[in-house]
Formats: C-alpha cells, sequence, structure tokens
C-alpha cells in the first residue's frame, strides 16, 4: 500500500483491512492473552522477570533485526538488567535455578 499525505478511507484495499485486522489479533490481542494466562499461572516473584526480560530482549533483538547500534553506555547497562533478571528468578540464591511452574 502506497503511503500518501491524504488517505481517503474509500481507497484502501480490502486485503489490506483484513490484514490489519489480523495483526491487531496476533499483537496485542493474543500476546496478552498468552502474558496473563502466564501471570495467572505464577508465583508474583517469577511473573515479574517476564516484566523485566522484555525490555532487555526489544534492544537486544533491534541490534540484529533493525540494525540499531548501541553506545558503550548502553552495553554495561544491558549486563546489569541481565543480572538483575537472573537474581530475581533465582530468588537470590545462586545455588538453583528452579521455576515453580515451567509453562506458566
Amino acid at each position: 500500500m502506497k503511503i500518501e499525505k491524504k488517505c481517503d478511507l474509500s481507497t484502501i484495499r480490502r486485503k489490506d483491512i483484513l490484514r490489519s485486522m489480523l495483526m491487531g489479533l496476533l499483537n496485542p490481542f493474543l500476546y496478552y492473552l498468552v502474558l496473563f494466562q502466564a501471570y495467572s499461572m505464577l508465583p508474583a516473584q517469577e511473573a515479574v522477570v517476564l516484566n523485566y526480560t522484555w525490555p532487555v530482549l526489544l534492544v537486544l533483538l533491534s541490534i540484529p533485526l533493525l540494525k540499531q547500534k548501541i553506545s558503550a553506555f548502553s552495553v554495561p547497562a544491558i549486563l546489569i538488567s541481565i543480572a538483575g533478571i537472573i537474581v530475581i528468578a533465582w530468588r537470590g540464591s545462586l545455588a538453583g535455578f528452579h521455576f515453580s511452574n515451567i509453562p506458566g
């Protein structure tokens, strides 16, 4: 679909509308269904790891997928974030990594 400054709704193709509806169904609707189901299955301490992991994962995926360059300041910030996620996931004990509900 060609992007124009002015958009008349009558010029939008049915195929594009259906594709947009499908994308809207996939994200965020299905994403949140899965996320809330996982939240209901996990203790809060484990569920919060999902919240902390997502932004770090987005930054890391933007490097190869979007060809984003990260600054020298961002590398230690990412490593500190990952270390924090590990501490939370391991419940402060480096002796073992154990989730109470793997599907969650």
